[in-house]
């Protein structure tokens, strides 16, 4: 017996309606998470394919009684940003931003955030 995943609905004026969603993709959205989830556990946990698929089997199932029918998350959370945070605080040297900013994919302003540092204006920064 293969578990369904939930339908998305879309809300619109406290009216509700299920966006149409074939078995076949359904399917195809089971199997690709159940991948996902075994690639996950086989990285992190260093289990081999076959154990890493049964812990896979489990959770999606567990995911599926807890979260099924539409009850629960339709997005997982990302990951916290403290480890980011923390690596960007220390590689920052000040003159590094485009670099950082590229390597962590985030813009310019959101670096000055996080290391809570304001932009050298050009003009001071030649002539001080």
């Amino acid at each position: 017996m293969t578990p369904t995943l939930s339908t998305p609905t879309h809300t619109t004026h406290k009216t509700t309606t299920a966006a149409p969603v074939s078995a076949a993709l359904r399917e195809d959205q089971l199997l690709q998470t159940f991948h996902e989830l075994t690639e996950i556990v086989s990285e992190t946990l260093g289990h081999d394919h076959e154990m890493a698929s049964m812990v896979a089997a489990r959770l999606l199932r567990g995911m599926q009684e807890k979260w099924g029918g539409g009850h629960g998350p339709k997005v997982f959370p990302a990951p916290d940003k403290y480890e980011r945070d923390a690596a960007l605080r220390a590689e920052f040297n000040g003159t590094n931003a485009e670099t950082l900013c590229k390597k962590y994919g985030i813009s310019r302003s959101r670096l000055y955030q996080i290391t809570s540092v304001k932009p050298i204006d050009q003009q001071t920064a030649r002539h001080p």
